[in-house]
């Protein structure tokens, strides 16, 4: 009956990721390596190196959202335990299965103590299902980060192996983890994962009357990030595909709401100038990662900017804003792009008091890159018709 209900539960979970398309981000592959200990009856009595034992793990995951994703994990490897006499063990049914003896076979395969104890070796699989949550992006407007802690929790398929008289055992596990990554590029990650496993008391083969016995472990891994594939409606909704659907004139201004996907807008300002002349770049202001207001080393630029307009009063300017391609989705970029033009407009204007009608905005986002080095395309170039 639990098996049936896992199945279940591990379908529906993969049946809800295939399907989820709104937040198209890539599958993820991880792979990683570690040590764990068993917290068991009486294994307290082992030295703590006895104890260590190591662990493999291999996860396919996909995020739903911004916020939240799923992953299918499976783990495996060895486990180190303790018994005594004190108990009854699954492999010596007893009336047809209906109890159990305390005959152990394990103790024809291990150093029994003088005491009677005797440590005993686990193999095992462990096949789970989580829901995860992106704390960063939880608390954060920028949907990309360095840096992100990721709570998991889920349920899973325990499978203890036929090994040196232990028997096989199937259990249902509850399975916890809590996820610091590191994105080393855009494809590749780092992450260091600590984990709980939470397990029915017979899942060893022993019974010792505890509620449950469980298995606290550490995993050092490398994750990397598959390509999304776009879907028609987000090929057609790239930058370059954009369509206004509401246009304004005001005075010398045309303002026109551009629609990016779903019902997102982004103001696009442009000035309609009369004027015939030679356009040349005067000033590149610089962002921060993720940040819509310009770097305070860039003071410099708008007051060169405001001393050229003084001297050049039948110029006028216009603002291209860009994003960095490799950081955030386009949607993200041409957002995040718009803020910045308009955020050095309000600084040329009401700092410097240039006049408004001499200044238009153009949001570009990352549909071009006007440097080779991605970081400074976190950018809004100026540029100037005479």
């Amino acid at each position: 009956m639990t098996k049936k209900i896992l199945i279940i539960a591990v379908s529906l979970i993969l049946t809800h990721t295939l399907s989820a398309q709104k937040y198209n981000r890539g599958w993820e592959l991880g792979v990683g390596g570690g040590v764990q200990m068993l917290f068991s009856s009486d294994a307290d009595n082992l030295a703590f190196k006895q104890r260590l034992t190591p662990s493999l793990s291999l996860s396919a995951g996909k995020w739903i959202s911004p916020i939240w994703g799923l992953r299918l994990q499976a783990g495996a490897y060895s486990l180190n335990g303790y018994s005594t006499t004190d108990g009854i063990y699954v492999a010596d049914p007893l009336n047809n299965g209906l109890v159990y003896g305390k005959n152990d076979p394990v103790r024809d395969h291990s150093d029994i103590y003088p005491d009677g104890s005797y440590r005993h070796y686990l193999r095992y699989v462990n096949i789970h299902g989580d829901l995860q949550m992106s704390l960063l992006r939880l608390i954060s407007k920028q949907k990309r980060h360095r840096w992100d802690i990721i709570p998991a929790v889920g349920l899973g398929y325990f499978q203890t192996l036929e090994y040196e008289g232990t028997p096989a055992v199937s259990s249902i596990s509850t399975n916890f983890s809590l996820m610091g990554k590191y994105a080393i590029n855009k494809r590749l990650s780092v992450n260091l994962e600590a984990s709980a496993i939470v397990l029915p008391d017979a899942f060893d083969g022993r019974i010792s009357g505890q509620s449950y016995e469980n298995i606290i472990g550490a995993t050092l891994g490398l994750t990397y990030h598959f390509k999304s594939k776009k879907s028609k409606q987000e090929q057609t909704a790239q930058p370059g595909a954009n369509r206004p659907v509401r246009v304004e004139v005001r005075r010398d201004t045309i303002i026109e709401y551009v629609f990016v996907r779903d019902t997102i807008e982004v103001e696009v300002e442009k000035f309609i100038s009369t004027r015939k002349g030679t356009v040349s770049n005067l000033a590149s202001i610089q962002f921060g990662l993720g940040r819509e207001k310009p770097l305070a080393s860039q003071e410099i630029h708008f007051a060169n900017i405001a001393n050229f307009m003084a001297t050049h009063p039948e110029a006028t300017l216009t603002l291209e804003g860009y994003g960095d391609k490799e950081r955030g989705s386009a949607k993200e970029n041409l957002r995040i792009s718009g803020e910045r033009t308009k955020n050095v407009r309000n600084i040329l204007i009401n700092r410097y008091k240039i006049d408004g009608n001499k200044i238009s905005v153009k949001v570009i986002g990352a549909e071009e890159q006007p440097y080779k080095e991605q970081a400074w395309n976190r950018v809004v170039l100026v540029k100037v018709m005479e």
